[in-house]
């Protein structure tokens, strides 16, 4: 990567508005339970491109820019959306306003350990971005120095980024999101540099069974060059399928005020050490370190 210049990283996928509600007291089922709520911006895609850019204002070795390309809908969520985003210094001129779409939704329930109980995710708007406004986007994208896309875009189109990348040799770095859109990784026929899965999408991707992944058997997924696991309380296990080399990085303990956004604050760590010269190993540290700042608070970046 380049040092002391300028470096653009390009994120592609969701913005969503993120409801959280966290119960006092034990749930009960078919039941409305007392609690506390927040309201945050949110989205994979999002929270990875705030979290880099802060991460950005306080970088020495150059000077990083971070754009956002996505879709926002016609709702009274759009503005708030866009301008929080702005608020960070995030070039937005990437992001469609689609005013026949609702603006993406992530609504989850925690329970008094704030460990969450159930989520629901509407981020039917991401249909709109096809392989033409990926196509429309390219000639801006493949300017970037690193790459960054989640699966809340369809397959078609994360394919189109991964081939974007593959074509004008840029890392690219995909987070898997949930088990039911992770699977949307074996359709991309590009490689990808770099994906982020926590335990239950890998074990989803890689067909793999929990006892073989606790004596450390690994299995890759076809062009998936390093797979780094997050596995909440316990450990991040990096994994390259090109040398067969794997590597486990313990994690210690911290006060969980809300689970949601840590991976996609573990992956926006990984990717400013990276493009700052950073070792793998390194980053992979940075990565979790970051993660355990998101921890900390009810909001959806640290």
């Amino acid at each position: 990567m380049k040092q002391n210049k300028e470096i653009t990283v390009s994120v592609i996928g969701g913005i969503n508005i993120d409801i959280i509600g966290k119960s006092i007291g034990p749930i009960l089922m078919d039941n409305s339970n007392p609690g506390i709520t927040e309201i945050n911006i949110g989205g994979v895609a999002c929270n990875i491109a705030r979290t880099l850019s802060l991460l950005g204002k306080n970088s020495s070795a150059c000077t990083i820019k971070v754009k956002m390309y996505s879709a926002a809908g016609g709702d009274a969520f759009s503005k708030m959306v866009l301008t929080g985003i702005k608020k960070y210094g995030i070039d937005t001129s990437g992001i469609l306003n689609l005013k026949s779409y609702k603006t993406g939704t992530y609504l989850s329930i925690l329970n008094t350990d704030s460990e969450m109980v159930t989520a629901i995710s509407d981020m039917r708007i991401m249909e709109a971005i096809n392989a033409k406004v990926i196509e429309k986007w390219e000639p801006e994208i493949a300017e970037s120095d690193f790459l960054a896309a989640d699966t809340n875009l369809t397959a078609e189109s994360l394919d189109g980024i991964c081939r974007i990348a593959d074509k004008n040799k840029i890392p690219v770095l995909v987070d898997p999101v949930s088990v039911q859109k992770a699977i949307k990784i074996l359709e991309v026929k590009h490689s990808i540099t770099y994906c982020t899965p926590n335990e239950a999408e890998y074990l989803a991707l890689s067909d793999e069974k929990q006892k073989d992944l606790e004596k450390g058997i690994i299995r890759g997924f076809p062009g998936v060059k390093n797979i780094i696991i997050t596995r909440g309380k316990r450990d991040v296990v990096f994994f390259d399928s090109i040398s067969g080399e794997s590597r486990s990085f313990p994690v210690k303990p911290v006060n969980v005020e809300n689970p949601n956004g840590a991976g996609d604050a573990f992956a926006a760590g990984l990717i400013y050490a990276l493009i700052t010269g950073t070792s793998v190993w390194k980053a992979v540290e940075a990565g979790i370190a970051s993660a355990k700042e998101a921890l900390k608070t009810m909001q959806s970046i640290p």
